[in-house]
């Protein structure tokens, strides 16, 4: 089928003559009639009849009109959203992968961008286990992935980088620094070996991490600090989740007793989309985001030299942050 006479029908049945729809196409006359006598043998019906009032449809050219014109639209729509993305005006719908602290951390702030700059975009949120992200993205079941994933045929931008320090509720019983020695006596919260935060730690204690008294795993963050302000497990959490915790003040903070070198969060995408204007737009909207927090993060850090009694951050966690609230900041585990 030649689209092209499916325009044609579509203005015809508007203008109620082949002369004015040839006129609005920038076709002859003859050239309007041939295209409509085609497709007139396709669909073996006259379509339209002459009458005092001008072209008249046929009960099937009724039947085909709404489906016809409404495919026409969607297909002009699609080639012109390829061609320019515009935030305010557009409908477009975006599928981003990330963890549950994701959903829990960065959804909010993102939504909030878009809610202002381009209130009729939606966002399908997937929450699929890290092995299927890579899936995802080649059979374009998702448009972005933010985390980690392992190298491939993903083109991927850096977000940000944080570190880890240990956690525990105030009034636990652990005082002052914590030592390796502590730290492999006192019962722990884990997270499942495919978080970031977890396979740093493992990797920092080599050998060692068969030593710790893991009294629970977790595959989702969503029960991490009430767990933890009600018992005397201790965790190693990112410090900007910790940040981020609505009532930090239940809990301390103390520099781990090992390196553990930094978490690296990227945005990863298809490079089929790449050169695509709205999830350039969108990349660049969630870019924004991790760079308004550094910087905040950075400017916090220089006031932030003397923690709160009993918060100790040796090994170079005090340049990190310390205990103080700062709006936004999404970050992963």
């Amino acid at each position: 089928m030649d689209l092209n006479l499916l325009k044609v029908f579509v203005t015809v049945m508007n203008e109620k003559s082949i002369t004015a729809a040839g006129a609005r196409l920038g076709l002859t006359q003859s050239a309007t009639s041939n295209a409509l006598n085609r497709l007139r043998t396709h669909c073996q019906d006259p379509l339209f009849v002459r009458t005092s009032n001008g072209m008249e449809p046929t009960s099937f050219a009724l039947d085909l009109f709404t489906p016809v014109s409404e495919a026409l639209n969607t297909i002009k729509e699609t080639f012109e959203q390829r061609a320019s993305f515009e935030p305010a005006t557009s409908s477009r719908t975006f599928r981003v992968m990330q963890t549950t602290f994701g959903e829990l951390q960065f959804l909010p702030d993102l939504i909030g961008t878009l809610q202002r700059l381009a209130p009729q975009v939606k966002v399908v949120a997937l929450t699929l286990p890290r092995e299927q992200y890579r899936e995802a993205l080649e059979d374009n079941t998702a448009d972005l992935a933010i985390g980690r994933l392992p190298s491939g045929q993903f083109v991927q931008r850096h977000l940000y980088d944080d570190s880890l320090v240990c956690i525990m509720r105030r009034g636990h019983p652990m005082v002052g620094p914590l030592s390796m020695d502590q730290f492999l006596a006192t019962p722990q919260l884990a997270f499942a070996e495919t978080f970031q935060s977890e396979m740093l730690v493992r990797r920092a204690l080599l050998k060692k991490a068969s030593e710790r008294p893991i009294v629970l795993k977790v595959s989702s963050t969503a029960s991490v600090a009430a767990t933890l302000e009600k018992t005397n497990l201790i965790a190693a959490v990112p410090m900007s989740w910790y940040q981020r915790l609505p009532h930090r003040r239940a809990f301390r903070i103390c520099a781990l007793p090992f390196e553990t070198g930094r978490l690296h969060v990227h945005q990863f995408w298809h490079e089929r989309n790449q050169h695509d204007p709205g999830h350039r737009w969108l990349r660049n909207q969630i870019a924004g985001l991790f760079t308004d927090f550094a910087q905040r993060m950075a400017a916090t850090s220089a006031v932030e030299a003397a923690n709160e009694p009993g918060d100790d951050l040796g090994h170079g966690a005090a340049d990190v942050l310390g205990d103080s609230p700062i709006p936004g900041g999404p970050l992963f585990i």
